[in-house]
Formats: structure tokens, C-alpha cells, sequence
């Protein structure tokens, strides 16, 4: 069994995976490998938490406000709060140690947010 910290620097390395396989369609390795290490960290996060429900709806809040980042007209207003809600989820219920998890946090969540505003940006440009 691996521990907290590590299961979910694995989630980490598996959303970037599956979000950069979304930005650029067509590599197929990416996906595959980030949807693997996604459920695999999951996977290990879930069984060893304390409160798996709460780390679970953390995770899912994340992931949706990271989506409405590439969708919303205000820029950074979900990011930042799929950040405070992914920090939250995994400290809280995940019981991975603060200096592990706010600084990951902290710089998944600004690239994400970046990244998902310069693929708005394409989006809106291409389409005029």
C-alpha cells in the first residue's frame, strides 16, 4: 500500500494527462496512461481515507470547477476555487501532509487555470 502523499501525486500526474490528451486529441497515450493513474491514485486515496465520501465529493467539486474555468466569461474565479476545494478535499479527508498537498495544489491549479483560459481564448477566436 502506498501512502497518502504519493497516491495523490499520482491523481495529479493522471488529471494532467487527461487534460493535456483534451487539449491536444489525438495522442492516445496521455489519456490512457493519465485515466489509469487517476483511478489508481483514486483508488489508494479512497481506501486509505478516514471520510472517503467527503475526499470523493471534493475531488468531483475540483474537476467541475476546473471545467466551468474553460466555459465562464470571468476568468480565474473557478480556478481559484477549484484550487481552495482540491486543497480542502485532499488535506481535510485525504490525509495527505499540508506541505505536500498546498504547494501541488497551488501550482496544479494555476497551470490548469492557464491552460484552460488560453483554450477558451482559441475557442472564442476561432469562432468569429
Amino acid at each position: 500500500m502506498i501512502n497518502s502523499d504519493m497516491a495523490f501525486l499520482i491523481v495529479v500526474a493522471g488529471i494532467t494527462g487527461v487534460i493535456y490528451e483534451l487539449l491536444r486529441p489525438g495522442l492516445i497515450l496521455p489519456g490512457v496512461a493519465g485515466a489509469g493513474g487517476l483511478l489508481a491514485g483514486c483508488f489508494h486515496l479512497l481506501t486509505g481515507s478516514p471520510r472517503p465520501h467527503f475526499l470523493l465529493a471534493g475531488i468531483v467539486a475540483a474537476a467541475f470547477l476546473f471545467l466551468m474555468e474553460s466555459l465562464s466569461p470571468r476568468p480565474y474565479v473557478s480556478g481559484v476555487l477549484a484550487t481552495l476545494a482540491l486543497t480542502s478535499a485532499v488535506v481535510r479527508a485525504g490525509g495527505v501532509r499540508l506541505t505536500v498537498a498546498i504547494p501541488v495544489c497551488l501550482a496544479v491549479g494555476w497551470i490548469f487555470t492557464l491552460l484552460l483560459q488560453q483554450g477558451r481564448r482559441a475557442r472564442l477566436n476561432k469562432a468569429m
